[in-house]
């Protein structure tokens, strides 16, 4: 994502936890040419402070990282990307999403009962009172997943409770 934002002509801050991430993503900005406009970050989403990641952002993306949290570091997560996040700014999310009880039991493969997506409705109660939340067409329900694109409210700093 990181290089395809920059190919874009973006400045593109890439944060992941991962070292092996990290490397890879550098690999591949090198590869693409796009270096000078990637700046890659081993950080935690879900801390207070982010050294290194200084915004407020135009465009946020995120593509299967919240899903993955636990309920607390979800909120943990929706308060950094809104502390992030100036008015007007465009907050991208891709993200399994279904209710639990229409998950199966187990799966390698996706959402499952034991690792469930996002809740419906969890979009709003995480984001709602910063972003105005739009979700996309496709995929369609029954894939399990959404995408949505959030803009950012200009009504002072909203905080997750």
């Amino acid at each position: 994502n990181a290089v395809f934002l920059a190919q874009a002509g973006f400045d593109v801050v890439g944060v992941d936890f991962s070292s092996v991430a990290l490397r890879k993503a550098r690999r591949a900005s090198i590869a693409a040419n796009v270096s000078e406009r990637v700046h890659l970050v081993r950080g935690d989403l879900t801390a207070p402070d982010l050294p290194g990641v200084d915004g407020p952002f135009d465009l946020l993306v995120d593509y299967g990282t919240l899903d993955d949290l636990a309920s607390a570091d979800r909120r943990a997560m929706a308060a950094t990307i809104i502390r992030l996040a100036r008015p007007g700014s465009i907050f991208v999310l891709y993200a399994f999403y279904a209710a639990r009880a229409d998950l199966p039991r187990f799966s390698l493969s996706g959402p499952s009962r034991i690792a469930p997506g996002l809740e419906p409705g969890e979009d709003v109660t995480l984001f709602g009172d910063a972003f105005e939340i739009k979700r996309l067409p496709e995929p369609r329900p029954d894939q399990l997943t959404a995408a949505f694109v959030m803009t950012r409210r200009d009504d002072g700093a909203a905080e997750i409770g």
